[in-house]
């Protein structure tokens, strides 16, 4: 037999979460051996164990990309704002000396289900960053998303001073759009309605906090409601007798 057959029969069955969890230095050597004989395409769609940072062997689905392997979103530099992240050890590439053979690596267990960014994890993120840098400027600030009022959180700007903050978060500076909700309560608080906009996540967040966004926003949708647009047909219906 080849030393892909040997790979494909008797070694990836070893890492795959549908077998028994191995010990991690084998783990660590029989995926390594499958990466080099088997490559990115041929796992794809299987799951396969991974050694994290922590010693834990999980699924590879419950695991992001370190710093060790420079991905393009690196969620471990700021994890602090998405509590319970896992990150796969740094001894799958301790070897690697070049991008290219990080990329590499990237490539074959993204294909084996390692996870690049979590989900919902920018919101996440901008909800806890927001909460950490505006302590210092609001008080009592509580996150009230749920109650579905067109703004993320409220706070006390002073005694008996409420302000409603709508939180957006963005890994790419893009414009911001509001929901018809969150258009309708930026109108109705006006000056204690704050848009808080976190950019560059997960790696260089910063905080932009526009107050009474409803005075600086650009409108270009226009909507026109359905009773509105039915009452428009044409030609129009011939009254019944």
């Amino acid at each position: 037999m080849d030393t892909k057959a040997v790979c494909e029969e008797a070694i990836l069955p070893k890492i795959l979460t549908t077998s028994p969890q191995p010990a991690k230095e084998e783990l660590l050597n029989y995926t390594n051996y499958c990466k080099q004989h088997l490559g990115a395409a041929f796992i794809r769609g299987k799951e396969i164990w991974t050694a994290t940072k922590i010693g834990a062997i999980r699924p590879a689905r419950e695991v992001y990309f370190p710093s060790e392997f420079k991905p393009p979103q690196n969620w471990e530099i700021n994890k602090a704002y998405v509590k319970g992240l896992d990150f796969l050890s740094a001894d799958y590439v301790i070897d690697c000396k070049e991008d290219q053979e990080l990329k590499a690596w990237r490539d074959f267990l993204l294909a084996a289900q390692v996870k690049e960014a979590p989900d919902n994890g920018v919101e996440v993120f901008a909800m806890n960053y927001t909460k950490e840098k505006l302590a210092s400027m609001f008080q009592n600030i509580i996150e009230v998303d749920k109650l579905n009022n067109g703004y993320d959180m409220e706070a006390e700007d002073g005694p008996g001073i409420t302000v409603q903050i709508e939180v957006k978060g963005q890994r790419v500076d893009e414009n911001i759009e509001l929901t018809s909700n969150e258009a309708k309560a930026a109108k109705k608080h006006g000056k204690s309605f704050y848009l808080c906009v976190i950019s560059s996540i997960p790696e260089a967040p910063a905080l932009h906090l526009v107050r009474d966004p409803d005075s600086v926003g650009e409108r270009e949708m226009l909507t026109i409601r359905i009773d509105d647009w039915k009452a428009a047909r044409w030609p129009a219906p011939t009254p019944q007798p």
